[in-house]
């Protein structure tokens, strides 16, 4: 304080300020004071900031090499071994949307505006065997997709946005509950459309003699979670079993924070038509030129009130403006707050808007799930909880626990695997990634019904 307000000189050779407040008001002298711990400080950070960025250049070069050498590869489809075991994979017993209460939804209030709505936009879906027609244009792989995933009714959403979205002169913004199907809505009209002359990861190498990873379509969302989910999906709407050494199956990829960027960037070297991403990580490789947005036709933005809450807006708007005008953008969020519809306004053009029940600026709570809450004692929660999941997790069913934190978390799945029930494990921030990947990933394949979570886990 005493260097600032006396406007004093700054004694660089002996690394602290002299003004006329003086030591005793607040300035600093000598070799030993508080300048030259500012100034060790600020070398800690320049040589923190020098490593992150040599890091970051090794990591690219890294990238650069393993495109370079793929893209000097004879193209080639999977062997029918990889078939086989990805079509096992993607497309077992315990996938399907089979939870989904579909009377329920038939309640459900619809409302449509914009140059989309009823009567001159397209008609609702009845049914997903309507994607058939021709006028749609939807590949055959990606129809028997849609009979493999076990989808038989669309829901409110995927009735209304389907055809929407497969018109590609539409820009759609979407509300809709949590749980409502959007994943499929937007997925199903991406991957219809992408150009299978142009499949495997298309470069700007012929162009700008690039080696970035150039995807048709780029899909945001704001946890690494969704992400890795909304990838899986990717990657069972994509399967292409009659795929061959002509035509490549459309490529998926997933990349996010958090997690070895070299082994994202080495699923990327090897193509990516559609790139599942969150808002940090692809900047990150943006910046690095490692991903190029020119070749953008479809952004989809997934939980866009959820990605401005957790503060990515500067994120969003700089992918927004790298993207090409001429592209097709799809906005599904669970809410309609006043920051997602002025990101709308300003990046959208002429949008669809499709509003699936009540949903506001507040996130509501899904109808075609049944609520009950019960008031007990601290002291008996844990038993009775046990005693809820017992009687309900039987035969097949699959349940996830919330809990408030993550030692309690941690508490309620010792509890309930010392009770003999079956956890995937407890999943929270204090988890790595791959812990978390792991137990999301046996209770998805049903090889553990139960789940516990903070609500990192909840979208």
């Amino acid at each position: 304080r005493g260097g600032g307000r006396g406007g004093g000189r700054a004694d660089g050779g002996r690394g602290g300020f002299a003004g006329s407040g003086g030591a005793g008001r607040g300035g600093f002298s000598g070799g030993g004071g508080r300048g030259n711990a500012a100034d060790r400080k600020a070398g800690r950070r320049a040589a923190q900031m020098a490593k992150v960025d040599a890091k970051g250049r090794a990591e690219a070069d890294f990238y650069f090499k393993l495109r370079a050498e793929e893209s000097g590869k004879k193209a080639r489809g999977p062997s029918k071994e990889t078939i086989r075991r990805d079509r096992e994979e993607l497309f077992d017993a315990s996938h399907g949307s089979s939870g989904i209460r579909f009377d329920e939804y038939e309640a459900v209030p619809v409302q449509r505006s914009g140059p989309g709505a009823e009567p001159r936009g397209p008609k609702a879906l009845a049914s997903f065997d309507e994607l058939a027609d021709a006028k749609f244009a939807v590949p055959k792989f990606v129809l028997e997709n849609v009979r493999r995933c076990g989808y038989k009714r669309p829901t409110p959403i995927q009735a209304h946005c389907l055809p929407l979205a497969l018109d590609d002169e539409n820009d759609l913004m979407s509300c809709a509950q949590t749980g409502s199907g959007k994943t499929c809505a937007f997925l199903v009209p991406a991957i219809s459309r992408l150009d299978p002359n142009a499949r495997e990861g298309s470069s700007d190498k012929n162009k700008k003699g690039s080696l970035a990873a150039s995807p048709s379509v780029v899909v945001m969302a704001p946890t690494r979670e969704l992400a890795i989910q909304i990838h899986h999906e990717a990657r069972r709407l994509a399967f292409d079993d009659e795929s061959n050494a002509s035509v490549a199956p459309p490529r998926a990829v997933v990349v996010y924070g958090g997690a070895d960027a070299k082994a994202q960037l080495r699923e990327l070297a090897r193509g990516c038509d559609v790139l599942v991403a969150t808002p940090g990580r692809l900047t990150d490789f943006v910046d690095r030129g490692v991903v190029s947005l020119s070749n953008t036709k479809r952004l989809i933005l997934d939980e866009a009130d959820r990605m401005l809450d957790m503060g990515f807006e500067p994120q969003i708007k700089k992918i927004l403006k790298l993207c090409p005008s001429a592209r097709q953008t799809l906005m599904f969020t669970a809410t309609w707050p006043e920051a997602v519809r002025k990101i709308a306004e300003q990046f959208t053009v002429d949008p669809t808007h499709v509003r699936i029940g009540d949903g506001g600026t507040r996130l509501t709570a899904n109808t075609s799930i049944t609520q009950t809450v019960e008031i007990i004692d601290e002291d008996s929660k844990l038993d009775r909880a046990i005693a809820v999941l017992k009687k309900n997790i039987t035969d097949g069913a699959r349940g996830i626990v919330f809990c408030g934190t993550k030692r309690r978390c941690d508490f309620l799945d010792r509890k309930i695997k010392a009770c003999g029930l079956r956890s995937a494990g407890a999943v929270h921030g204090d988890k790595d990634q791959a812990e978390r990947e792991y137990s999301l990933d046996l209770f998805r394949k049903g090889k553990a019904p139960l789940l516990v979570a903070t609500d990192v886990a909840a979208r």
